[in-house]
């Protein structure tokens, strides 16, 4: 009874999806140049989601490794979002996405301008199908507040304390609650 997820009952915030990127974060480390993508997704100010994962192409910019992690952030974040229509919970009219690059924002929103990099350019048309017909909203949010920073980085334990908070769900709230 302690211990759990618990929803905040008077929040109606609906769904929130933050996303991050480390670009080649574990270089130092292992020498891989792979960036690591971080998802959380919470409802009602609880996270119900979170992903921490490897990018599976080689990102040869931070707004590259951002762009991949706001699409993953999309994939997974419709997906709950669909569920929780389903269930009847209050998620809001349009999936509201958070991300800290502004260069990944902008390039997601661009409208024309094709490149030669076709796995970018089908990232980028998709954020912006979904735009479009009103389903995503892409919004900037501070690094300081960006809640999926804690599955992307490698930090030590004080480091860690800050961004680690988003992710517990710690309210003050009576047990009694009718």
């Amino acid at each position: 009874m302690d211990e759990g997820l618990v929803s905040n009952p008077f929040s109606k915030e609906g769904m929130k999806v933050y996303t991050d990127a480390d670009w080649a974060g574990s270089y130092a480390l292992d020498g891989s140049a792979a960036s690591r993508t971080g998802v959380v997704i919470y409802i009602q100010d609880m996270p119900v989601a979170w992903v921490s994962t490897k990018q599976k192409s080689i990102a040869l910019s931070t707004a590259q490794a951002e762009l991949h992690a706001l699409s993953t952030g999309v994939q997974h974040g419709l997906h709950a979002w669909y569920i929780a229509q389903e269930l009847g919970l209050e998620v809001g009219e349009r999936l509201q996405t958070y991300v800290d690059a502004s260069a990944a924002i902008s390039f997601a929103l661009k409208i024309g301008s094709k490149t030669k990099m076709k796995h970018l350019d089908i990232r980028k048309a998709w954020i912006q199908q979904l735009r479009d017909r009103k389903l995503v909203d892409i919004n900037k949010v501070d690094t300081k507040d960006q809640k999926a920073d804690a599955l992307t980085k490698i930090m030590g334990k004080v480091e860690y304390q800050r961004p680690s908070q988003f992710l517990q769900n710690v309210l003050d709230l009576p047990h009694d609650l009718d």
